[in-house]
């Protein structure tokens, strides 16, 4: 998903391999379904990201809409949380995540299903079960306790992944009035640094920022109408100077492409896109690998009959110039 979204905000999905990205996809369908990894069984997170790509690319006839909507339908509980799938496939003891509970509500709202589904339900849920009242934060699930869950972080960075999430989710279904946006703007606020401009990681190491923690906070903050209560200018300059010498924003030897589609979202929100020099030739770097690796037949019969070729026209014109020379 977040490499096609990198190549919507550039414009430049004419770019993008869509039959190696849609063939991708249709390798990981399981039961009519998208598993993030072949032979798994899907999760509610693959029906958001599989959603999403899809609806970029203008491809969301390849969804069985109704099969989609009766899966994910089935998945909400009697309180109103929705489960995330892979336990109920593996026998598990599943549980509803706040996470999960989002992506289901906003994959149905792209499908046009939310029908399927309580959504009144699925959002007291949210608030009675997960809403952190003192702060204004919403837990990643009601016994979370700061363990390490997606993304592999622990603590603070869930708090703000998920809060972040829940806010985008209230704003899309127009149910933004529920939050208290006062308390939940001041809890991204105890994360931003007014020195750099960046938001960290944690609340008490203000030197911690990075990106994507950048990004989540900008999202809820645009999504509660709150953007103004931070120093745009230094966000932006922090967010251009995270950028590498290839044009991307991820780590120089870890190409994550999620990294950089969410510098790109967070400078859009800024309404700063013009201001990136070289718009990621990672990316089109990518694109031009995959297509010479598509013609690398013709390559390889091009570098060996080449080089003898050059090296030909280089002894004549030698010759040549050696022959005017003496006349």
């Amino acid at each position: 998903m977040w490499f096609v979204t990198a190549f919507h905000l550039l414009q430049s999905k004419e770019l993008l391999p869509r039959e190696e990205v849609l063939l991708n996809l249709q390798s990981h369908r399981v039961n009519g379904l998208f598993a993030y990894f072949i032979e798994e069984y899907p999760q509610v997170s693959d029906a958001y990201y599989v959603v999403s790509t899809l609806s970029i690319l203008g491809e969301l006839d390849l969804i069985n809409v109704t099969e989609y909507a009766r899966w994910l339908g089935g998945l909400q509980e009697e309180d109103g949380g929705i489960l995330n799938g892979y336990g109920v496939y593996m026998g598990w003891s599943p549980r509803a995540t706040a996470y999960s509970t989002c992506w289901a509500l906003l994959a149905l709202k792209t499908l046009g299903r939310l029908d399927v589904v309580n959504v009144t339900r699925a959002l007291d849920w949210l608030f009675n079960y997960c809403y952190n009242m003192t702060d204004g934060s919403f837990r990643p699930y009601p016994s979370y306790n700061g363990t390490a869950l997606y993304g592999h972080y622990y603590g603070d960075p869930n708090l703000i992944f998920t809060t972040s999430l829940v806010v985008r989710t209230l704003c899309e279904l127009d149910e933004i009035e529920r939050l208290n946006i006062t308390k939940t703007t001041d809890f991204f606020l105890t994360y931003y640094d007014t020195t750099s401009g960046a938001f960290s990681t944690y609340s008490d190491d203000l030197s911690r920022g990075n990106i994507e923690i950048t990004f989540e906070a900008l999202s809820a903050l645009a999504s509660m109408g709150t953007l103004e209560v931070i120093d745009w200018e230094k966000t932006i300059n922090f967010i251009l100077e995270e950028q590498k010498p290839n044009g991307a924003f991820s780590h120089q030897n870890y190409r994550n492409y999620r990294v950089d589609a969410k510098a790109l979202k967070a400078l859009q929100l800024l309404n700063a896109l013009d201001r990136l020099e070289e718009p990621f030739p990672c990316f089109y770097y990518y694109i031009l690998r995959r297509r010479l690796l598509a013609w690398r037949g013709i390559l390889v019969a091009i570098g060996v009959a080449v080089p003898p070729f050059a090296l030909f026209i280089s002894l004549r014109l030698k010759r040549w110039k050696e022959e005017s020379l003496t006349r």
